[in-house]
């Protein structure tokens, strides 16, 4: 595993996370929020928006992912202050990041003969 010191060290923000942006084909802009890897400073503020992601999960619809709830969490009032790390972080395959510190799997994403021998090998 590689150090996280370097995230750590330039973190100045009440909440991190990854959220990758890019234009949209059809016009204006897509805007998501990983929450695979987060970071959260020790504060009331940081607690507040854990507490406020905390409640839009619990009244988000059946089948949503946490990642709902996060985006919607973004939108009230908590004062947390949020900072943007590095996708390096939060990297996953798809992503093709040429030096990852943190590499997720994506469940969401097996397909076929994957999915076979995912369960397979989770059944062993």
């Amino acid at each position: 595993m590689k150090p996280l010191s370097d995230l750590v060290d330039n973190f100045r923000a009440d909440v991190g996370f990854v959220c990758p942006s890019r234009f949209a084909r059809g016009g204006g802009a897509k805007l998501r929020v990983r929450s695979g890897t987060m970071i959260l400073a020790p504060t009331p503020q940081a607690r507040n928006f854990v507490w406020a992601w905390e409640a839009e999960s619990a009244t988000a619809p059946a089948g949503e992912v946490d990642q709902a709830s996060l985006q919607v969490a973004l939108g009230k009032q908590t004062a947390a202050t949020f900072q943007n790390i590095d996708q390096r972080y939060c990297a996953t395959k798809r992503d093709g990041h040429p030096d990852p510190v943190v590499l997720h799997d994506q469940a969401g994403h097996f397909q076929g003969r994957e999915l076979a021998q995912a369960l397979v090998e989770f059944d062993r």
